[in-house]
């Protein structure tokens, strides 16, 4: 507060009047702890204190925010923002963001975030990202559907997707527009991208698998042949054994 004796026109927000006094009396509320702000509070139309939350832009964490929680940006963590987590960027973790997740970027986790779940970058997670999953990269896991626990890493990785619980993809458009279960695994770039994979199957490298059904156990990737050249094939995991999945579907 200014208390200095040097004579001062302001205007008073209680009284409503333009004062003119050596000794203006403040209207902002004090703290109680080193670091504490003061914010809008729209409802209450005066400044509050803020403490243990963070609430900073507008509407962030307006409504029913959770303790320890910090929203950074317009309408983060707007409705609902879960216990000790975090949304930093405009819309981010927007409505029903879980306890302890985190939503970094643009419309990050912006619909029903999990719990205990990460999303990184513009889109990512932005739609029912599900508990303990990670959406890291643009657009990743963006408008998809998965199961808690999975894993989408890079740029459109997982994208317009559905996946069970565990799945991984991991590169550029990595798993985009495709169907996988549990447990199953697509690495690197467009792997995957479009296919049908069973459970605990796995598609690794460059375009892999692109637009294909693979069953369950099953290996789809670039592998060296006896001339030490990359070839792409497709195997299948059986009594202990990568067999070539001609074989299998002989003996299937």
């Amino acid at each position: 507060n200014d208390n200095s004796v040097i004579p001062i026109l302001y205007y008073d927000p209680i009284t409503k009047e333009i004062v003119y006094s050596t000794k203006p009396t403040s209207s902002l509320p004090n703290g109680v702890n080193y670091g504490d702000y003061i914010f809008w509070n729209s409802v209450s139309n005066s400044w509050v204190v803020g403490s243990n939350n963070i609430n900073i832009g507008s509407n962030a964490g307006q409504i029913n925010q959770g303790g320890n929680s910090v929203a950074l940006g317009n309408q983060s963590g707007n409705l609902n923002q879960g216990a000790s987590s975090i949304a930093i960027g405009d819309n981010s973790g927007y409505t029903q963001q879980g306890d302890a997740s985190i939503a970094l970027g643009k419309t990050a986790g912006k619909y029903s975030q999990g719990n205990n779940s990460i999303a990184i970058g513009l889109l990512a997670g932005s739609n029912t990202q599900q508990s303990y999953a990670i959406a890291i990269g643009f657009q990743a896991g963006y408008n998809s559907a998965y199961a808690a626990y999975a894993v989408q890493i890079g740029s459109d990785a997982g994208s317009n997707s559905t996946a069970a619980g565990h799945a991984i993809q991991i590169g550029h458009s990595a798993g985009a527009n495709s169907t996988i279960a549990d447990y199953a695994t697509q690495i690197g770039y467009k792997t995957g991208y479009g296919s049908t994979i069973a459970s605990n199957a796995v598609q690794v490298g460059y375009n892999a698998g692109y637009n294909s059904t693979i069953a369950s156990n099953g290996i789809f990737g670039l592998f060296i042949d006896d001339s030490y050249n990359f070839v792409e094939s497709k195997y299948r995991v059986a009594a202990n054994e990568i067999i070539q999945e001609e074989e299998v579907d002989e003996e299937v």
